[in-house]
């Protein structure tokens, strides 16, 4: 009997409630109760905060991205438009080496010395002025390919739109502000590019307009 009784103390387990009043319990689990709904409450608030910051940057979020494919169509682009721009260059650098080679036998040719005829340099001359048509239709063609680069390098979009500030969100914007700021930095560089290629050609126009002065002196 004694062994029974001993067995059954010890399967029992310790109550919370042993030793306290009705009143007492009452108001413990009233105490715990009101803490798990503060805590409800709490992450409920947090959910619906990021419910109204996912639907008012929905839109935002969307027209980034239209932006951002239109900065990357926009790149490829200009990338295609700048190879087609330095074949030009290389044309116009290749038909005013010519055009100096045969300045100078033509400077040659012309000394009192020389025993060429009038025909032959009537031919030299030609074939300067050719060139300079040449390399003046080739100025003309880089110049449109230039006034055709400039504008579709603004056609991205020039202002960034900063996404509101919630968790994760942040991230995103700083993604999309990066690649706003990689947008400038092109245009930057193409500005920089066409602007070097300009005062190349202003100087190559110079040079060919003091070759046709120092033929027309030859005469």
């Amino acid at each position: 009997m004694f062994s029974n009784i001993e067995a059954d103390s010890k399967l029992k387990v310790p109550s919370e409630a042993q030793g306290k009043s009705v009143g007492e319990i009452v108001i413990s689990w009233n105490t715990e109760l009101e803490s798990r709904t503060n805590f409800f409450l709490a992450r409920t608030k947090g959910l619906t905060e990021w419910d109204s910051c996912i639907q008012k940057n929905k839109h935002i979020l969307s027209a980034l991205q239209i932006d951002l494919a239109r900065v990357t169509s926009s790149q490829d682009r200009l990338e295609r438009q700048l190879e087609i721009l330095q074949l030009h260059q290389q044309e116009v650098d290749e038909a005013l080496t010519i055009m100096e080679s045969v300045a100078e036998q033509l400077g040659r040719t012309q000394h009192p010395t020389s025993g060429s005829s009038p025909q032959q340099t009537r031919t030299r001359h030609e074939t300067i002025f050719n060139l300079a048509e040449s390399v003046s239709a080739s100025l003309s063609a880089l110049g449109s390919a230039l006034r055709h680069v400039t504008p579709s390098v603004y056609m991205a979009p020039a202002e960034s739109v900063c996404i509101h500030s919630c968790g994760k969100s942040s991230d995103s914007c700083f993604e999309f502000t990066q690649d706003n700021k990689n947008c400038s930095i092109i245009k930057t560089q193409a500005h920089s590019f066409s602007d070097k290629i300009l005062k190349a050609h202003l100087q190559t126009v110079l040079s060919v307009e003091r070759k046709a002065l120092q033929s027309q002196q030859l005469f």
